[in-house]
């Protein structure tokens, strides 16, 4: 996995679960932080907000999940599920800049099916990558790096 030839859907895809699964984690920390500081001011109120409209819930996972992933890209270029795959996320001038790192974040959480588009894609690129000019590729696995001076 030493190289820079396109990901495939496997490692994508396995990525990809990582991801969603850290951004369950993150709501997670948000809906207990918020029971924590309201109990804090107020002890008598001890309870977890768990009683969210669907779509509010549902929005507030798409933005939470978009903004990780911005967050990822644009300071790394790789997200968890990227680290532990071997892969990362390039743009024509070699790690994406914030601009693209929000847009591709925002088109993979409102219209994760595009995703997909790397089966058939002979460059492997998603649709979102197609629109955006990006790709992703192999990389070392942080877990596996070494120092090779």
């Amino acid at each position: 996995m030493n190289g820079s030839g396109p990901a495939g859907i496997v490692s994508r895809a396995i990525a990809g679960v990582v991801d969603v699964l850290m951004a369950v984690v993150i709501c997670g920390a948000l809906v207990l932080g918020t029971a924590l500081v309201d109990a804090v001011l107020d002890p008598r109120t001890l309870a977890l907000p768990l009683r969210l409209p669907w779509e509010v819930s549902a929005v507030s996972f798409l933005v939470i999940a978009a903004v990780y992933l911005a967050f990822c890209w644009g300071t790394g270029g790789r997200t968890v599920g990227g680290a532990l795959m071997g892969t990362r996320l390039r743009a024509k001038g070699g790690r994406p800049g914030w601009v693209t790192a929000c847009l591709r974040a925002g088109l993979c959480a409102v219209f994760p099916i595009g995703l997909l588009w790397v089966v058939v894609d002979r460059d492997r690129r998603s649709l979102q990558d197609r629109l955006l000019g990006t790709s992703v590729v192999y990389d070392e696995p942080a877990l596996v790096r070494t120092d090779r001076r």
